[in-house]
């Protein structure tokens, strides 16, 4: 089995996902990113060896003005990675989806007066489900909600992605 240490050793590549990016590499890759509410999704398409994520901040385009940054929005960034996946030939039968992030990163004393209004998480899983859904992809694993950020490492031609909490409570804010 592999680690994010052995392949790096192995010389592959490592690429650092932020919010608002999305990476489809028909090439081994190594990204990493880290995620408080945010959501991840990575596709991986074995016959190929390809890979796919993105790293979104909110469930649809609907909640910024901000448009032009397609993977900031969940809805947008599924889009783009489903259109840039047919270009290569890829159809999304066969496609392994894996679904990540979405934390309540809160102040535990204030998660029952504000939960409903600013729980971006929940609703960043509950739009990525949806779209999947209705797109017949199956969510192979998942590690979504909770009160932790997530660092996760994900490896673009196995599919593997390797997954650690991180806290989201320091001073400098949710990463």
């Amino acid at each position: 089995m592999n680690t994010p240490q052995g392949l790096l050793r192995e010389g592959i590549p490592l690429a650092h996902l932020k919010i608002g990016e999305c990476i489809v590499s028909t090439r081994p890759l190594l990204v990493s990113t880290v995620l408080g509410s945010c959501v991840s999704v990575s596709f991986h398409h074995p016959a190929t060896r390809t890979g796919a994520i993105f790293h979104a901040m909110l469930p649809t385009q609907t909640m910024s003005r901000d448009a032009g940054i397609c993977c900031k929005f969940v809805d947008s960034a599924m889009d783009l990675v489903v259109v840039r996946l047919g270009r290569l030939g890829i159809s999304l039968t066969g496609l392994e989806c894996k679904l990540f992030g979405g934390a309540f990163t809160i102040q535990p004393e204030r998660k029952d007066h504000v939960r409903q209004v600013v729980d971006v998480g929940s609703k960043n899983v509950d739009m990525a489900r949806e779209i999947l859904a209705k797109l017949k992809l199956r969510i192979l694993a998942e590690d979504v909600l909770g009160r932790y950020g997530r660092k996760l490492f994900f490896a673009t031609h196995t599919g593997e992605v390797w997954v650690r909490s991180v806290s989201c409570s320091s001073p400098a804010g949710a990463a």
